[in-house]
């Protein structure tokens, strides 16, 4: 796939892609890349599985195991850049027909509903503290009712955010002392009860959320890329310390490419190092034994749906598998066959590939892509609240590093999870006064 052009030249061309497709959108003012899942999607496939996997080769004797090498270049890479180029062309594609008319744009003044915004955000500040609480200090025998507030509370801390920036954005008011109290217990919140990267994606869906309310500048773009990635860093510092020892990358390293870490990488920069270059590389190697394995299986058409049970909530569906195949691949595709607690990601790939080989792969991402173009294209109008709802849902949209089906299980569920604060926000909207709405920044600039 794509063999007829060299990976390092893959790696090089979907990255000037990106930001010529950025650069574009903002001069004509689309800004649709902040926060469309197709775009975010494709970034995190191109840059992230491709293009940092051959930024590895750039440090000194940079194989900490073997399986680097075979996997920097693999059929594996080349079908995830190959899935970033397809998922970026559909991107593409849609911003060419959705013509945005900034001045036609609605907005809604949500000044008079502060009453429930003030009570959705005493309600999850609670369950906040009770869910770290249940996490640290329930007996192993009750464990199990911290488990449905784990699933609960990152959706709706997530949209809640995401509402209040909204609101704030569009009345004209500054940050108050209680959004940022609010955001501050939310992350300390998520890291507490290991969260994972989880609170790092949100922290990075807020600041695109807020670029695409306001203007951007150069200036902008280069502080929030500087906070995002001093937050980035400093994020998988936290989950490096604050998850057990056996959940580390550094586990599956040899001694002696521990010790090569050390020599080469900074001490600030050695667990984003393992875990965007090494447990990357890890998994395109895990997606490469899949591509060999099945690559002479029969395609049975019966087999293609295996994700529609990742539809039906488990509150529906009692009896319902656990979707998280993670150790299964572990045991299966991957090297650290040993080690029995360690979950494995074969990426969006892998499952599609397992039941049908390409023809399978095609037919189940082109679902997945399709799909995800409906859903972008509901965030066209900044100021909507399909656009947040959306927002509120891309730590889960974008991550290309879960398996299929509890990519879709997930994204069915948190929209579940939603749907009420949905359903009585727009109510609560709907009944206020609408009227066209000329750009703010613009109107701004006119009355000084």
């Amino acid at each position: 796939m794509f063999k007829w052009v060299p990976i390092e030249v893959l790696r090089y061309i979907s990255i000037f892609i990106l930001l010529l497709q950025i650069w574009n959108e903002i001069k004509s003012k689309h800004q649709l890349f902040l926060i469309s899942p197709l775009f975010l999607l494709s970034f995190s496939a191109l840059v992230f599985f491709s293009f940092l996997q051959g930024m590895t080769l750039n440090l000194h004797e940079p194989v900490a195991f073997s399986e680097v090498l075979v996997s920097i270049g693999s059929d594996a890479e080349r079908y995830v850049a190959a899935f970033g180029c397809v998922t970026l062309a559909t991107h593409i594609l849609l911003v060419f027909v959705i013509k945005i008319k900034i001045k036609a744009e609605k907005k809604i003044r949500i000044k008079d509903n502060q009453f429930i915004y003030n009570f959705f955000i005493f309600f999850i500040i609670i369950l906040t503290f009770v869910n770290v609480y249940c996490f640290y200090n329930l007996p192993n025998t009750l464990a199990i009712m911290s488990v449905p507030l784990r699933h609960l509370l990152p959706p709706l801390q997530a949209f809640m955010l995401l509402l209040l920036i909204r609101k704030t954005f569009i009345n004209g008011e500054r940050f108050s002392l209680l959004i940022v109290l609010f955001f501050c217990i939310i992350f300390i919140g998520m890291f507490a009860v290991h969260e994972g990267k989880t609170p790092v994606l949100l922290f990075t869906i807020v600041i695109l959320y807020w670029m695409k309310l306001t203007r951007i500048t150069i200036k902008k773009i280069f502080v929030c890329s500087f906070i995002i990635t001093l937050v980035g860093i400093t994020g998988l510092q936290l989950i490096s310390v604050m998850r057990a020892p056996e959940g580390s990358v550094k586990m599956f390293i040899s001694e002696s490419g521990t010790t090569q870490i050390k020599k080469n990488i900074p001490l600030l920069l050695r667990a984003p190092a393992l875990k965007l270059l090494y447990r990357q590389t890890d998994t395109i190697h895990c997606l490469n034994k899949v591509l060999n394995d099945h690559s002479e299986d029969v395609f049975v058409l019966s087999e293609q749906f295996f994700w529609l049970k990742g539809l039906v909530p488990r509150i529906i569906w009692q009896e319902k598998p656990n979707l998280s195949e993670g150790q299964v691949y572990t045991q299966k595709y991957c090297r650290h066959n040993n080690h029995l607690n360690h979950y494995s990601s074969i990426t969006l790939l892998g499952q599609p590939f397992i039941k049908g080989g390409n023809t399978g792969l095609f037919l189940n991402l082109g679902f997945l892509i399709f799909g995800l173009t409906g859903i972008t294209w509901l965030t066209r109008e900044r100021f909507s609240l399909s656009a947040l709802s959306v927002a509120a849902l891309s730590p889960w949209l974008v991550d290309m590093d879960q398996n299929f089906i509890l990519y879709i299980a997930n994204a069915t569920k948190f929209f579940l999870i939603i749907l009420p604060l949905i359903i009585i926000v727009g109510l609560s909207e709907k009944n206020k006064h609408i009227w066209k709405f000329i750009n703010l920044l613009n109107l701004r600039e006119k009355t000084k």
